[in-house]
């Protein structure tokens, strides 16, 4: 829930998010229509029966070029990983100036066992750090 600086309710946003693993770090983005002066947030959790997480068999390596991160996630497991997600957090210090997200997959949605899958996280403000964060299921 986004709140303006009387406290008053402006605007709010929801999100879902692909199974995650205990001890693996995750983040969620949400977004305001417009400027907002606080916000308040709640999550839940529950073990997921659909689908198993996959973040453990990933390996996520990212070098940093000229606006842009380039990711390379590599499936070190023995099953294909589906919807891989990445969500690119840039840093000048040790503050957040920008961020993009997208898939990392094939036409398959899949990152197959032993395979590479190499994306472009954008960034146009300057920024000296990145931090992935990686979600998917099998």
């Amino acid at each position: 829930n986004f709140k303006d600086a009387d406290n008053n309710l402006i605007g709010t946003d929801d999100a879902g998010y692909s199974p995650f693993e205990s001890g693996q770090s995750t983040v969620f983005a949400f977004s305001a229509d417009e400027e907002y002066a606080a916000f308040d947030y709640e999550f839940s959790v529950s073990e997921e029966s659909l689908y198993q997480p996959v973040v453990s068999d990933l390996e996520c390596k990212t070098n940093i070029a000229k606006d842009k991160a380039v990711i390379s996630i590599t499936n070190n497991g023995e099953e294909a990983a589906e919807f891989v997600r990445y969500t690119a957090l840039f840093f000048k210090g040790d503050q957040l100036v920008s961020f993009d997200w997208g898939y990392a997959t094939d036409n398959d949605s899949e990152i197959k066992p032993g395979k590479t899958i190499n994306q472009e996280a954008a960034c146009y403000e300057d920024f000296d750090s990145v931090k992935v964060y990686l979600s998917g299921r099998r």
